[in-house]
């Protein structure tokens, strides 16, 4: 009986080793993007610095597939707390027009953003703040502003 449950656990391990490669084989091919890099998909990538001693830096990689707009947006202000998020947006001509989906000290929060193209650069209208709420806002009347230069994407 002892040999008998010693071959069922040894027989057991085997086909658990087996089992985990099979699976682990499957799992990365799922982890793994599909290729993006069809002829309508364009990877932009910028930077815009400012402050006292320029230390206070955003960084945007946005993805462009016809005319909708995915990517990276993260403002890090220089011993302050960041925030780092995502982009789903649509572009227009060239204006680029969407959201902003952010985490600022462990929380979610949202803002609509807006863009345009401009030769090598890319032009953001800056954010207000509503006096009634306190909160940060996009106004429509605000003009390009800030200007962000372009790098190459990491």
């Amino acid at each position: 009986m002892k040999y008998l449950t010693l071959f069922t656990g040894i027989l057991f391990l085997f086909s658990a080793c087996n089992n985990v490669n099979t699976s682990n084989t499957s799992s990365n091919s799922e982890i793994i993007p599909k290729d993006s890099s069809s002829s309508n998909t364009l990877n932009m990538c910028f930077q815009h610095v400012e402050g006292n001693r320029n230390q206070d830096t955003s960084y945007i990689h946005l993805i462009l597939n016809n005319s909708i707009v995915t990517g990276q947006y993260d403002h890090i202000p220089y011993e302050k707390d960041s925030r780092k998020g995502i982009i789903k947006a649509v572009k227009t001509g060239n204006e680029i027009k969407g959201v902003w989906i952010y985490s600022q000290e462990g929380m979610q929060d949202s803002l609509d953003i807006a863009f345009k193209l401009q030769d090598s650069r890319l032009l953001q209208k800056p954010f207000s703040v509503d006096l009634s709420t306190g909160r940060q806002v996009l106004r429509d009347t605000s003009d390009y502003s800030i200007q962000y230069i372009k790098r190459s994407c990491k």
